[in-house]
């Protein structure tokens, strides 16, 4: 979880293999972007990996991995899904 100077909090999610992507889950309200074109892939480290089974909960943001893929929902019920063979978001 990220706080941007302009308020937040802000979740970003990278998903490395087999294309590299960045999820982003504003604070606000709306949808989930997909950054395709991610300038800084060196910028994150595997420090905050969900295993098969884990979740994660902080500020209005949860996250669950399962062998499937990780779904992260806001409270209001917009979030991602992603997968190495499927991005979604809603």
């Amino acid at each position: 979880m990220y706080v941007p100077e302009d308020g937040g909090p802000e979740l970003a999610c990278d998903r490395i293999e087999p294309l590299y992507v960045r999820l982003i889950l504003l604070p606000a309200s709306g949808k989930a972007y997909i950054f395709k074109m991610v300038g800084d892939t060196a910028c994150c480290s595997d420090e905050h990996v969900l295993d098969y089974g884990e979740s994660w909960k902080g500020g209005p943001y949860s996250c669950t991995s399962g062998t499937e893929g990780m779904r992260c929902r806001r409270q209001d019920g917009h979030g991602f899904f992603a997968s190495r063979k499927r991005l979604t978001v809603d």
